[in-house]
C-alpha cells in the first residue's frame, strides 16, 4: 500500500454522473430540435392556408373599397339546398314560430300564390316539412282540419322525379279526404326561382310561385317588423332569393 492511493469512488461516481447529465442534456437538445423541426413541417400547410385566407380577404376588402357585406345565409352554407330552404320557409310560414310575426308571412305567401286569404281560417293551422305520403314526400304541408290544405313543392335547382307532382297531388287528395277538407280548399303550389311550371305531371293542377316574387312580397313586410334581428334576417333572405332570379 506504500506509495499508492486508494481509489476515490466518490469522485469517480461524480464524474460518471456529470457525464450522464451532459449526454442526457445533449439528447434532450437533439430531441427538442427534431420536435421543433417536425412542428414546422406540420405547420407548413396550415400556414399556407392562413396566408391564402388573408390574401383572399384583402382582395375582397379592396374590391369593396374597405366595406364588407355580412351575409348570414352564405356564412351558414345554405346555398340552394332545398331541405334547408324549405325549413326556413316553413318556419316563417308557421304562425306559431318564435319570429313574433304571427300570420304575416303566411298571408303574404298565400297572397302571392293567389289563394283566397280572407276565406281561409289560418288561426292554429299546422305547418310541417318533409311530409311522407303514400306515394311521395312533400316539402311543406300547411293544414287545418275541415278548413284548408296546402302542399308546397320547393324546387331550387334539383330536377323533378318521375311523375313527382302527379304523385304529390294524389297524396294531397288523400290527406284532404282524411282531414275532411272541402275540395275547393285544397291547393298545390310549385315554388321555383323563376316560377316555371312543373314538368313531371299536369301543370294545371299547380299554382306557381317564384322566389323573385316571394322576395318582393317579403321585402314589403320589412317596415312592419319591429325586431332588428328579424329585419336583418329577412333582408338577408330577400337578397338571397333575388340572386336566383
Amino acid at each position: 500500500m506504500h506509495g499508492r492511493h486508494a481509489p476515490d469512488h466518490h469522485a469517480a461516481a461524480e464524474s460518471v454522473r456529470e457525464c450522464l447529465v451532459t449526454n442526457m442534456t445533449q439528447i434532450a437538445d437533439v430531441r427538442s430540435f427534431f420536435e421543433q423541426f417536425r412542428s414546422r413541417i406540420e405547420a407548413g400547410p396550415r400556414l399556407a392556408h392562413m396566408r391564402r385566407f388573408f390574401t383572399d380577404a384583402e382582395k375582397l376588402l379592396r374590391a369593396g373599397d374597405g366595406r364588407t357585406e355580412f351575409k348570414l345565409l352564405d356564412l351558414t352554407g345554405v346555398g340552394t339546398d332545398e331541405v334547408r330552404h324549405s325549413a326556413i320557409l316553413a318556419w316563417l310560414l308557421n304562425p306559431h314560430s318564435r319570429h313574433g310575426c304571427r300570420e304575416l308571412f303566411l298571408h303574404a305567401f298565400f297572397g302571392e300564390a293567389g289563394l283566397p286569404v280572407s276565406d281561409l281560417n289560418t288561426e292554429r293551422c299546422l305547418v310541417r316539412t318533409e311530409f311522407v305520403g303514400s306515394e311521395s314526400v312533400v316539402d311543406i304541408v300547411i293544414a287545418k282540419t275541415k278548413c284548408f290544405l296546402v302542399f308546397i313543392e320547393n324546387k331550387t335547382v334539383s330536377a323533378e322525379g318521375e311523375r313527382q307532382v302527379d304523385r304529390e297531388y294524389r297524396d294531397m287528395q288523400r290527406l284532404g279526404d282524411s282531414l275532411q277538407i272541402p275540395f275547393d280548399k285544397r291547393f298545390a303550389i310549385f315554388l321555383t326561382p323563376t316560377g316555371r311550371p312543373p314538368v313531371s305531371g299536369d301543370p294545371r293542377r299547380w299554382r306557381r310561385v317564384s322566389y323573385q316574387k316571394l322576395a318582393e312580397s317579403f321585402s314589403r313586410l320589412l317596415p312592419k317588423i319591429q325586431d332588428p334581428k328579424m329585419c336583418y334576417f329577412l333582408d338577408d333572405l330577400v337578397q338571397h332569393y333575388n340572386r336566383w332570379s
